[in-house]
Formats: C-alpha cells, structure tokens, sequence
C-alpha cells in the first residue's frame, strides 16, 4: 500500500488530491461505517500539514508526540481513523498546535450513524458514541501476570510503556516471573529501533523518598545508563498504597496490574485494543509530563 512518507509533497494547491492516492486503499476498509467526503477531507488536511511540517519520518513523529512508530504509521497510511486525543498529540507534534481544534472538528464529521438510536437518545449519539467487544484475559497471581506479560514481551516490535508505582522496589519480589519479566524488558529495549518509557513513582514521606527504594534507583540508573532507548521518569509518589500499573505494548496490547493487601500480592488483566490501550496511554503521557528524568531527579536530590 502506497504510504505518506514514500511521497513527494507536491504544490500548495494540487498536493492534497496527488496524495490522497496514499490513502485510499487502507480508509476502504472504513468505508461502511464512516462519512466518505468528510474522511477524504480529514486526510487531504493531515497529508498537508505533514508536507508543511517538512514530512518527517514516523519515528520522528512518534517521539514528538509520545505515540508509538506503528500507531503514527497506521494513521498516516489511511488504515487507522485517531482518537482526539491521540489526534491531537499527533497534530501537535506536526507543528499545528493551533490547528487542533480544525481537526478535531473534521474528525467528528467522519463518523455517521451505523445503528439506530436507542429511543431517548439524542439525535447524534450513533455518530459520536464507538463500541467494541473486549477480550479481556484475567491473571490471579503474580506469576501468572509476568508470565504472560514476559510472553508478550516477546513479539512486541516498537514501543513498550510502562509504569512502577509501587511500595516495594523491583528487586524486592519474591517471585521469579517477576524478575525475569523486568531483565526482560531492559534486554528487549537494546535491539535497534525499539523504545521502553518508564514512569516510576518513588514512594515519599514528608518529602523524603524511602532510601531503599533510593537504592534501588540509583543500582537502576548505573545499569540502564548506556541504552539510550530506555528512558526513565520519576516522580514522588505519597499514598502509602500502590497505585494501579500499566504496560502499553506497540499502542495495540495494555496489561494492568493490581496489588493485594500484601505487595507481593498481584493481579491483573490484559486486553488487545487499539482504543482501550489508547485511554490507558493518554493517562500514562499525563504522568510522564509531569515526571523527570532520572538523572535530574537523582542530580537534584544528591544538590539537596
């Protein structure tokens, strides 16, 4: 399938219609359940401001708006129609900040009733409201979380985000799977154009952060210091509880953990949704926004 970057952007008045080649094959698959012409207007305005942006590559893309490569790649093809939300990060990063509010407007018009209302609903809830059906897998124990989550390690290809807030450090589990879940994902991020993302929150008190998870962070720092496709964030976490975890998989896979009454007490679930995964992410970009790096927390805390 022809895509944008394999493209030469072409004059200002005609490069619209010579590119919207790029996308016809990949948005015939929405055809049924979207609006023809506001679809075809919707992607002749991206395919502008990506020649207008100076068409930088996907991946370039990706780490400008916090999305993975293969999330950017399908949007950018025609296959994928973005969420606000992701849509909004991906126009922002193509330098049209201040045209999110055009877009955004563009893409509530592609949608069209597919459905009858149900009786009471407004006249556009058809057009607005998206449903899927979820496979949802459940996981009891923490052996059976990090065991599937390790095997899902396994064929994940672009991006892995994740998060770790938590009372007790990564190497204060007991359990095997957990640790060779966490070797895992640094060993995953040293092949070539893969990224790990990692929010980690440190467990604080009366602004100080408990030393052995310091510790631990510091053991992190030294190991993790030579792989610049793992990038890690802190910030102080104060709730003496663990809080909710995720790990984010290509844009496609989201794994959320759950504690028990004890720390070493896990369990979760896992879902393959683009959408699902998606809300999951734009919480998870709202925390690394709000983190530093891991070298400046530890630089800032050791100046204190």
């Amino acid at each position: 399938m022809p895509r944008i970057g394999a493209q030469r952007c072409a004059g200002p008045h005609n490069r619209a219609q010579s590119e919207w080649a790029a996308f016809a094959m990949g948005s015939a698959a929405m055809a049924d359940r979207t609006n023809e012409q506001a679809r075809n207007e919707f992607y002749a305005a991206l395919v502008d401001l990506h020649c207008d942006a100076g068409r930088p590559s996907y991946s370039e893309i990706a780490r400008a708006a916090y999305l993975g490569r293969g999330v950017v790649q399908r949007i950018l093809d025609g296959v994928r129609v973005p969420d606000h939300k992701t849509l909004a990060l991906l126009v922002t990063a193509l330098g049209g900040e201040a045209q999110v509010p055009r877009f955004q407007a563009l893409l509530k018009r592609i949608y069209v009733p597919t459905v009858d209302p149900q009786p009471g609903a407004p006249a556009n809830a058809a057009a607005t409201e998206r449903h899927e059906s979820l496979e949802i897998s459940y996981f009891d124990s923490t052996r059976e979380f990090y065991s599937a989550l390790a095997d899902r390690l396994a064929s994940a290809e672009e991006e892995i985000c994740v998060t770790y807030i938590r009372q007790l450090a990564p190497n204060r589990y007991t359990d095997e799977a957990a640790a060779r879940y966490f070797a895992s994902l640094l060993e995953w991020s040293t092949v070539p154009h893969r990224r790990v993302l990692r929010v980690i929150g440190v467990p604080a008190r009366n602004g100080s952060p408990n030393q052995r998870f310091l510790e631990w962070l510091r053991e992190h720092q030294a190991a993790t210091r030579r792989n610049l496709a793992y990038e890690a964030k802190v910030f102080e976490w104060t709730v003496d509880t663990d809080s909710i975890n995720m790990a984010l998989i290509d844009g496609r896979t989201a794994f959320l953990t759950f504690s028990g009454i004890s720390g070493q007490q896990i369990s979760g679930l896992a879902a393959n949704s683009e959408l699902f995964t998606a809300r999951w992410r734009g919480y998870f970009n709202q925390l690394w926004s709000h983190a530093k790096a891991l070298d400046d927390y530890l630089d800032a805390y050791d100046l204190g």
